[in-house]
């Protein structure tokens, strides 16, 4: 009866999300097809049925669990390759390269990649029609050189945090706000901003919650108008 459903631990293989019983989650399987990822395998992205994976500084994919893998030629010079997203069409990937940036490809045929966005990235998500983006402690929404290239200008910038150890770790769509979610030493806060009436742009942020001191947010996503929190 003490139980809270809104905070959970951990599992393995198992699935404890309706009250009063324990499941299995369904099977995974394991895909060593030729050129399977195997150097620092970061973030794993599927759209419409492609797995897209970081596999060092290079994105691979493949359309069946069993399949071989592909890699998409990196931008000259990449010495780091630190997220994907996705807007359900196109492809979008932060690298460190000779000339960095938010760099596109197509989902339906990844091949050569587009610099979009001319500055080094640290994290993008695609939330409610927004490409959002961080660099350390500055919060951006990216949206408009996502698609129209270029370098991000003054009105881009959504937050700069006062505290430049501030490190924004990801995002969340809500039924009426963007969540952004980060920590500074053991101080996690989650900020939250809405589009404006006139759609042109996003709001000033505002705190929508602070974490107990000592917990620190490590992810943040969002489903059906629930908002989940990863900490430690």
């Amino acid at each position: 009866a003490e139980a809270q459903d809104y905070r959970f631990f951990s599992s393995k293989g198992v699935d404890p999300w309706t009250k009063g019983q324990l499941t299995l989650l369904k099977a995974t399987a394991k895909n060593t097809g030729t050129s399977a990822p195997t150097t620092n395998v970061g973030k794993v992205l599927v759209v419409n049925s492609t797995i897209f994976v970081i596999d060092g500084t290079s994105v691979k994919y493949t359309s069946s669990l069993s399949g071989n893998w592909t890699t998409i030629t990196s931008p000259a010079g990449t010495t780091a390759l630190k997220d994907l997203a996705s807007d359900g069409t196109v492809l979008f990937a932060c690298f460190t390269a000779t000339t960095s940036g938010v760099y596109s490809t197509p989902v339906a045929s990844p091949g050569t990649w587009t610099r979009m966005v001319h500055d080094d990235l640290d994290k993008i998500r695609y939330v409610n029609g927004r490409l959002m983006g961080s660099d350390a402690h500055i919060l951006y929404d990216a949206s408009v050189r996502a698609y129209s290239s270029g370098a991000i200008a003054a009105g881009d910038t959504i937050l700069t945090h006062r505290n430049t150890s501030f490190v924004w770790v990801g995002f969340a769509g809500g039924n009426t706000h963007i969540y952004a979610a980060g920590y500074a030493g053991d101080v996690s806060l989650i900020y939250k901003t809405s589009i404006k009436t006139d759609a042109t742009s996003l709001d000033a942020p505002s705190v929508a919650a602070q974490l107990p001191l000592g917990e620190i947010v490590s992810g943040i996503d969002s489903y059906l108008g629930f908002v989940f929190i990863g900490t430690n």
